[in-house]
């Protein structure tokens, strides 16, 4: 089935694989990004237009990926395209 609007599954996908092989909760991840634990649960199920703003997700994905040492841009990308589809970007 297509994707409803504002929503990716492929990148909830990678968010859930992320917090796997850091073996934590969504809450712990959301107490080291300062942020709640819907934010991450948001980020796991690819809903990118409940996000919060631009600026804060940018912090919160950068974060995320410094955890594993990963290239926060092709997310962020990513991210944004899905955005601009909806008309948020």
């Amino acid at each position: 089935p297509t994707p409803l609007p504002g929503r990716d599954p492929g990148l909830g996908h990678i968010f859930c694989n992320m917090r796997s092989a850091l073996r934590l909760p969504r809450d712990a991840i959301a107490r080291r990004l300062a942020t709640n634990a819907s934010v991450i649960e948001d980020l796991e199920t690819g809903a990118v237009s409940s996000l919060p703003h631009w600026p804060e997700t940018v912090r919160i994905v950068r974060g995320y990926c410094e955890l594993l040492r990963l290239d926060p841009d092709p997310l962020l990308w990513r991210i944004n395209r899905e955005l601009q589809a909806v008309g948020g970007g």
